[in-house]
């Protein structure tokens, strides 16, 4: 999917400069959805819609301080998602626009959202979004929206700011453990040999440890943050370091 960021009024001239935009980049690029979305900083707003639909003015836009139990940012996202994914793509787009012009580029965002599926059950999904076109003023007018599914039950919800403003805090709070969160050295490079090859067994070899000992010191990791599940806690842990990848599903 791709946003367009670009503050302002919706025209039929920028809804054609931003199918054109799609169309070039999808020359080279594979995008398994095609909208546009656009964000309107002085009301914030935004209003999402289809290239390929003309109805697109009428749409009505997502109000993120009024939108209550009144709007939906999607009908298949969990309720108890909905105020926290508004959230947070208002933060993603406030938060890149107080950097520096010139450290933009290295700002993104990876978050969690449930969505109902067919089995009429919401599933987890990991979004990664990022800024791929600039003006010349160094502003985003084009996001990179990216998700994988997370086939895991109990993912909780968070979300993960890259590069953020030194005067952020976050308020989340499950996002703020796990960006707060300090190790033990041992613990940590544990933790990051535990990413890299995906095993318990392969990463005790590596670290020339008894399984034992290295178990210990994932749980240590997975009690500091609350999570159970081996799985979700490396996951977790690759996104905090920044080393996730989207790329099929997990």
């Amino acid at each position: 999917m791709l946003l367009d960021m670009h503050p302002g009024i919706i025209t039929p001239l920028r809804h054609e400069i931003a199918k054109e935009k799609i169309a070039n980049f999808i020359q080279h690029n594979e995008l398994s959805e095609e909208s546009i979305a656009f964000f309107h900083l002085r009301c914030n707003r935004i209003t999402i819609h289809k290239p390929h639909h003309d109805d697109y003015l009428h749409q009505p836009a997502v109000h993120m301080y009024e939108f209550g139990n009144r709007h939906h940012i999607n009908r298949l996202t969990h309720a108890d998602d909905v105020g926290f994914w508004a959230d947070t793509l208002l933060l993603t787009y406030n938060l890149m626009m107080e950097l520096p012009p010139d450290e933009r580029k290295y700002f993104s965002l990876v978050a969690s959202r449930r969505l109902l599926e067919k089995d009429e059950l919401h599933h987890s999904y990991l979004y990664r979004i990022a800024p791929f076109e600039f003006d010349d003023a160094n502003c985003p007018v084009i996001m990179i929206i990216q998700s994988r599914r997370i086939n895991l039950k109990g993912f909780p919800q968070f979300r993960h700011f890259k590069r953020c403003p030194a005067s952020y805090t976050e308020t989340h709070a499950f996002s703020a453990k796990l960006l707060n969160l300090k190790l033990p050295p041992r613990v940590e490079e544990a933790m990051n040999w535990y990413v890299k090859v995906e095993t318990e067994k392969n990463t005790a070899v590596k670290m020339n440890i008894k399984l034992e000992t290295l178990k210990e010191y994932i749980r240590i990791f997975r009690d500091d943050i609350g999570i159970d599940s081996v799985k979700i806690a490396g996951i977790l842990w690759k996104i905090k370091i920044g080393c996730w990848l989207l790329v099929g599903s997990l």
